[in-house]
């Protein structure tokens, strides 16, 4: 019979799939993104929501869930604006970054997602619902349906 879900468990799954819904959203805009010219993107940090596309809005919202659940589930203090900077810039398609980088930030978000999901511990039935992400990743779905205990 497996354990019952901790409190801390149950944080991490939530988080997790605040972490995979804001990835999914980041992937399919990336490429708008990253083909806007280095001046468009910089100015967009500058401007008001309502002066940028709701493309630009969707990835700066999908940036902050994923951040904020990393960062929640470390520290569950506040978020200082230096840490989000940090943070952004650690997983997320910067102005002039190559595509190397790109992709390299892309691999960092799919690590922190897996190790989100393997502190969700495990579904009702044992199986690790980290192992379940991975599976689910593979086939292009990423929707942890998973009931804990």
């Amino acid at each position: 019979m497996p354990e019952k879900a901790t409190e801390f468990s149950r944080k991490s799954l939530g988080y997790g799939q605040r972490m995979i819904e804001a990835d999914e959203v980041l992937n399919s805009l990336e490429k708008e993104y990253t083909s806007m010219g280095t001046w468009q993107q910089m100015s967009n940090q500058y401007m008001p929501s309502w002066m940028k596309s709701d493309k630009m809005q969707q990835i700066e919202q999908a940036q902050r869930n994923f951040v904020t659940a990393v960062l929640r589930q470390e520290s569950g203090a506040a978020i200082s604006a230096s840490e989000f900077e940090t943070e952004q810039k650690k997983y997320f398609p910067q102005p002039g970054d190559s595509q190397a980088v790109i992709e390299q930030k892309r691999k960092s978000r799919q690590t922190a997602i897996g190790n989100m999901m393997m502190n969700a511990g495990r579904d009702e039935n044992g199986s690790s619902i980290r192992d379940i992400w991975q599976q689910q990743n593979k086939n292009k779905t990423s929707n942890v349906d998973s009931t804990l205990t």
